[in-house]
């Protein structure tokens, strides 16, 4: 019956009534994930992070497998995020 739907259905239609319906599914889970106290310690410690090197010169790397071999020593002295 899925598969009948899938192939009936544009795509778009296909997919927000299988997000809206894993959203309903996932709605008890709701109330735990926001109150749960890791997730107010997590937020509290990401606040106090915030803007503490704002104006100054960062790097945010990206760097994967296929870089493997960058030489990210001329990053020494510099504030960076991965």
């Amino acid at each position: 019956m899925k598969q009948t739907f899938k192939t009936i259905l544009p795509r778009p239609a296909w997919e927000l009534i299988r997000n809206s319906y894993d959203s309903l599914r996932r709605t008890p889970e709701v109330p735990s994930a926001f109150f749960h106290p890791w997730r107010r310690q997590s937020i509290r410690r990401l606040t106090a992070l915030k803007d503490i090197h704002k104006g100054e010169r960062i790097v945010i790397i990206g760097n994967g497998p296929s870089l493997r071999q960058t030489d990210l020593s001329r990053l020494k002295n510099e504030f960076t995020f991965g």
